[in-house]
């Protein structure tokens, strides 16, 4: 009899040990919320101090590398490029486009509520409204379907050189980062 029970005790601190064994490290690393490949659209328009404006973007987001802190946050670098184009014209229909190509590094960060922030360093500190308002990106993850959306202002280009004048005018509008298929 006390064969057995030194058995059953001599198993239950094997399954003990196996238990106190398998930790967080054996478990997979947590999935992550942004695909690899982007693409970002957005639009704003409006009329503001006395003229029109309409601004569309039209970028891709490719998101390399990936890591994950300790408190759950997820980190993403990347480079983000394409157009942000602005159109500005006057009550005579009398304007222009700009519509420059724009490519750089990016920091993307997803926070555990799913709030987002798509840092475009190379964009910050120019002193050019157009610019420093493209410089952070915020929005919300949904994760349902994976798609980012959020609110941005496009500024003037503080430009005023050679008949091009952009030096009134931000709207507000809305931008979106969904899975490059």
């Amino acid at each position: 009899m006390d064969m057995i029970i030194k058995r059953k005790i001599c198993y239950s601190l094997i399954l003990l040990l196996v238990a106190f064994a398998c930790n967080d490290e054996d478990e997979p690393p947590p999935a992550r919320k942004l695909g690899e490949f982007m693409k970002f659209t957005g639009g704003a328009e409006g009329t503001d101090e006395g003229v029109t404006i309409e601004c569309t973007c039209d970028l891709n987001l490719e998101l390399t590398e990936f890591e994950i802190s300790a408190d759950g946050t997820q980190h993403f670098n990347g480079s983000l490029g394409g157009e942000i184009v602005r159109s500005v014209t006057n009550d005579l229909g009398d304007g222009f486009s700009f519509a420059p190509f724009l490519f750089g590094d990016v920091t993307v960060t997803v926070k555990q509520n799913d709030s987002l922030y798509l840092s475009w360093p190379g964009n910050m500190g120019t002193g050019i409204r157009f610019y420093d308002e493209i410089a952070l990106f915020k929005g919300v993850l949904n994760r349902d379907d994976g798609t980012v959306t959020g609110t941005w202002k496009c500024a003037p280009l503080d430009l005023d050189e050679g008949g091009y004048v952009d030096l009134l005018g931000t709207v507000e509008g809305n931008w979106g980062l969904e899975e490059f298929e």
